[in-house]
């Protein structure tokens, strides 16, 4: 396949230059060019390299620009054929700025030029910059090619594979058959298509498009070459994985052999193949057994036994052979071992025997053969590669004593197995630190949780089992660190240096640190797994270095930028001492919910306090229960209709999540608690506590403005984690009490042509907001600050504003939720048809900008509804403006009524100017509000959206200084001073 990408490549340079006669120079790049074929045929990649470099100088004498901008093109995508992926995307980068400064923006060479830079950056896993090449190829490649063409069929294959890397499934299939479809029918790179989309129906749980995908790729195979050829052993390949994935393990041993036995009857030197296959075959064999029918015959069931061992013992035989003992794929065998001796023997010795192998197989320099020892993570000196499967290779270990603990009640397997969890823990927050991009960031952040999750759940049954409540603080840290670590990665990565003014170089030099070591390790796997010693020692040389620049940096970084160091490498976590100590009084007591997939967990500390309870999901049901609860809340239908049915029914759901699913009832009963910190987690994000019915009501006629709502007997603060709180009480700063406020205005019919389409629709959607403007034109009456109406309200002006002058930004717009991007979420800012801004603030610009204020309040609608995602929490325009720099947020569960919005706010101001917490002066106006509404107007769609995050400190806004009472008061003055004299002069005489 790559020879006929070569011959197309050399036919197209011959026939480019056979109408060029310019001098001498051109007519020896001709010839130069006739001697590449037999170069790349041979696999001559460096010679051709140089060859071509000599014809780039050759056309450029004579300024041919095209020429040379195409050559440079194939240099670099040579490199990339050379595995030289680094100097690949340089020389691509700097061949599209060629083109821009001598073709012109856009040029068809250019977008060439991307979509090979977008394979390179896939294969080296730069995923985020791969998908953003591609999208420019594609949208260069849209001015020139047709739809139908080798271009877009090429880029939406490997685009397709970058998002599979991305573990976007459902997207790589999209790119996939749109690859499909753009080279038509009857292509010759169908048969890639064909076996990227088993990957990717596999992935995706469709099974039987898989088999369907895999049967047309053996269909074409064998046509094409016949029974013996390496590509119908892998084409048998693909069937198994099918047949594997719709549980049919006869059929999918069946074929799994038929290819084993393709490459021992005519390929014998592929052994990593081979031993591929046979792992295939004992893993199924393995999984099998899992869901055998346990009535047929032990004879049967023994045999399904040995044929898993036999199977697993050759691969790993095989693997030995050809890598030693420091490869993935060893490691993965000898995890499938272990599996069949616990799951099919019961035998904890032999299966920990294999486990632990598995785990050696990851560790560099290390061979203990304790199987109840775990590496050292915490030891710089230790070397790993493979993270992924070295943290399921501890899972296993982490499964077995965790089930030989819950059989026998010994404390030492419970020990093990928090040691197991430890492990997985420190072995992932290594893997962070060399995260360099969002993507990497957020798979590890996964794993993360998962090591957290068993923490949470089997300290909490310690803690049941031995009455010890060291168990359930060691529980509630997990939980936090689970929450904590994903939300402070992510804020002290993205905005730590800016937080801090640490210089772009300083940020960009620790990033190299960080790719250098990254790459080192993965170097130095090679070595091990090639039995190089000198390399070995080479790269472990190399590696201590780059560790100790990094310490050096990080040194660099306590001493000359201590914020930034506080905010990106201080880990400390909450504990239950630290919340006590500096969170609570003796009136306030905080929740923290934890969510797996078997329970709810809920630890409640007070000031002198701490318990934890829990509830099970599938009795209680919890995603369905806040799901109705949040319909009756906010579906407009339901309220319009006012009917009796739907009280009860809103009633209901309410008073179940206090009595039961939420433990409201257990953790409130104590009367000297006024005050609730709620730190959610997964679907309670959506919850707004307030509206939360804390006593059973009669639903024999509507009654809303009587329940008796959480609202009236606690002050509610929310927080993403408790951690963060603590995080923010050290982001005070001096007050100026100055507000800035927003009201945009909504005329679909001022949106300029050129806008995309997507944009206009959206603007087409915006209804004006009257209670908007008058919002801010009352705000503006009474303090200090500035005001931006309508046309002053645009994106752009807003981006200039200095907002350091400010304590209070406050947004009276819309607030649009994108359910399918969720960081593209936004605030719709008057349209002014700006060229550079379309108007709509994205969650994903937000947290790129510099806001520190003390309060943002976001009066627009769902500007705290989100998308959860387990290693990402709520992603929300609400969060967004916290990683911007915010102490504080005001945000919205649901669209928010205008009127009723103004009427909330204008109390809510009035109630910090009397000195209230942030959380109280909302409570407070939220009371009023329900005191003024009768019948359907008291229903909390109406006053529930808002809820505060983070800092809780009063802030009192400034009030302007009146001009009138100042002259006023010295007239008053001046007459005071005139009666006084002539009292005086009275006297005297």
């Amino acid at each position: 396949m790559r020879l006929t990408v070569l011959a197309v490549i050399t036919c197209l340079l011959c026939s480019s230059l056979s109408a060029q006669t310019i001098g001498e120079d051109t007519l020896k790049a001709q010839e130069l060019e006739g001697q590449l074929r037999p170069l790349f045929e041979g696999n001559q990649r460096q010679d051709a390299h140089d060859m071509m470099v000599q014809i780039v100088d050759l056309y450029a004498k004579h300024e041919l620009w095209e020429k040379v901008a195409f050559r440079k093109f194939i240099i670099a995508r040579n490199m990339g054929y050379m595995n030289q992926r680094d100097s690949s995307i340089t020389l691509g980068k700097t061949a599209v700025e060629f083109c821009e400064e001598k073709l012109g923006k856009d040029s068809k060479i250019s977008a060439s030029i991307l979509a090979d830079i977008a394979v390179n950056s896939t294969m080296t896993y730069r995923l985020e910059q791969a998908v953003t090449m591609y999208k420019e190829a594609e949208r260069i490649g849209g001015l020139h090619f047709e739809e139908q063409s080798s271009f877009f069929g090429r880029l939406y294959l490997n685009w397709g594979v970058c998002y599979m890397r991305r573990g976007e499934q459902h997207k790589a299939l999209e790119h996939l058959l749109k690859s499909r479809k753009a080279y038509g029918p009857n292509s010759p790179s169908d048969r890639w298509i064909s076996v990227n989309l088993v990957y990717a129906y596999t992935n995706t749980g469709d099974n039987t498009s898989a088999y369907k995908e895999a049967k047309r790729y053996l269909d074409i195979v064998k046509d094409a070459e016949g029974e013996a050829s390496y590509n119908v052993g892998d084409a048998y390949h693909m069937m198994g994985l099918a047949l594997y994935g719709n549980k049919r393990y006869k059929d999918a041993i069946e074929y799994y052999t038929k290819s084993l036995n393709v490459y021992l009857e005519h390929f014998p030197n592929e052994k990593s193949i081979m031993a591929e296959r046979y792992m295939n075959i004992g893993a199924t064999y393995k999984d099998s057994y899992r869901i055998y029918d346990r009535v047929k015959d032990s004879v049967e069931l023994k045999e399904v036994f040995a044929a898993s061992v036999e199977h697993l013992e050759k691969a790993i035989e095989l693997y030995i052979e050809i890598y030693g003992e420091k490869h993935a794929s060893l490691g993965l065998a000898y995890r499938n071992l272990g599996f069949v001796y616990w799951e099919q023997s019961k035998d904890p010795e032999k299966a920990l025997e294999a486990f632990h192998k598995a785990v050696l197989t990851g560790v560099m320099g290390t061979d203990d053969d304790n199987i109840h020892s775990l590496p050292d993570f915490e030891s710089k000196e230790l070397v790993f590669s493979n993270s992924n499967d070295l943290y399921w290779n501890i899972e296993a270990k982490y499964v077995v004593w965790h089930d030989l603990y819950k059989k026998s009640k010994d404390t030492t397997y419970a020990n093990l197995a928090l040691k197991a969890i430890r492990s997985s823990e420190l072995l992932m927050e290594r893997e962070l630190r060399k995260a360099t991009n969002s993507n990497d960031r957020k798979t590890t952040l996964g794993y993360i949780r998962g090591a957290c999750t068993k923490g949470v759940e089997l300290n909490v049954w310690l803690y049941q089992e031995t009455n010890d409540i060291a168990y359930a603080r060691k529980a509630f840290e997990y939980a936090e660190k689970s929450k904590s670590i994903l939300l402070l990665s992510t804020l002290q990565a993205e905005n730590a240096g800016k937080l801090a003014g640490l210089p772009q170089e300083a940020q960009e030099e620790e990033k190299s640190v960080q790719s250098q070591i990254a790459e080192k390790e993965k170097q130095l796997a090679d070595a091990y797994g090639a039995k190089d010693k000198v390399k070995i020692a080479e790269v472990q040389d190399q590696l201590f270095d780059l560790n100790r620049s990094y310490d050096d940096f990080v040194a660099k970084m306590k001493s000359n930028y201590p914020q930034y160091y506080a905010l990106r490498y201080n880990r400390k976590l909450a504990t239950v001492k630290d919340i006590q100590e500096h969170l609570l009084d003796v009136e306030t007591q905080m929740i923290e919910y934890y969510v797996t997939n078997f329970k709810i967990y809920a630890f409640a500390i007070t000031k002198d306090g701490f318990d934890v309870s829990y509830s099970d999901i599938y009795q209680t049901n919890i995603e369905e229960r806040i799901q109705n609860f949040i319909k009756y809340l906010t579906d407009y239908n339901y309220i319009q209709e006012g009917a009796l049915k739907y009280y009860k029914a809103l009633v209901q759901e309410s008073f179940r999540l206090y009595d039961d699913v939420l433990q409201l009832k257990k953790w409130t009963a104590n009367e000297a608690i006024k005050k609730l910190i709620i730190v959610p987690d997964s679907w309670i994000h959506s919850v707004p506590f307030e509206c939360v019915i804390s006593e059973a009501a009669d639903t024999t006629k509507v009654n809303y403005e009587n329940l008796k709502y959480l609202l009236h007997s606690h002050d509610i603060q929310y927080s993403y984690t408790a951690g963060l709180l603590l995080e923010l009480e050290n982001w005070k700063q001096s007050y100026t009490g100055r507000i800035l406020g927003l009201a945009a205005s909504y005329d679909s019919s001022n949106v300029a042509a050129t806008r995309k389409p997507k944009v206009r629709n959206l603007r087409a959607l915006l209804q004006p907001l009257i209670g908007a403007t008058k919002e801010i034109q009352s705000l503006e009456a009474k303090y200090k600050g500035d005001y931006k109406l309508g046309a002053e309200a645009s994106e752009g002006k807003f981006k200039e504003m200095n907002f350091e002058e400010y304590d209070i930004v406050h947004f009276a717009m819309h607030g649009l939720v994108d359910k399918d991007y969720a960081m593209g979420s936004s605030l719709a800012f008057t349209e002014d048809n700006d060229t550079l801004e379309d108007n709509f603030l994205h969650a994903y610009e937000i947290m790129n900008m510099d806001i520190p204020v003390e309060l943002v309040i976001l009066s627009a609608c769902e500007t705290g509804n989100g998308i959860y995602e387990s290693g990402e929490g709520v992603i929300s325009i609400g969060r967004s403006f916290m990683y911007a720099g915010a102490s504080s947020i005001m945000m919205t569960l649901w669209e928010v009524h205008d009127m009723a919005m103004s009427k909330i706010m204008e109390s809510f101001y009035s109630y910090l100017e009397d000195g209230l917490t942030k959380t109280e002066a909302l409570r407070q106006a939220k009371i009023d509000y329900l005191k003024g509404a009768k019948g359907i107007a008291a229903h909390p769609f109406f006053w529930a959206p808002s809820i505060i995050l983070g800092n809780n400190q009063p802030l009192e806004p400034a009030k302007p200084i009146s001009w009138w009472w100042i002259i006023g008061g010295v007239a008053l003055g001046g007459i005071g001073l005139g009666l006084l004299k002539k009292t005086l002069t009275k006297k005297e005489l």
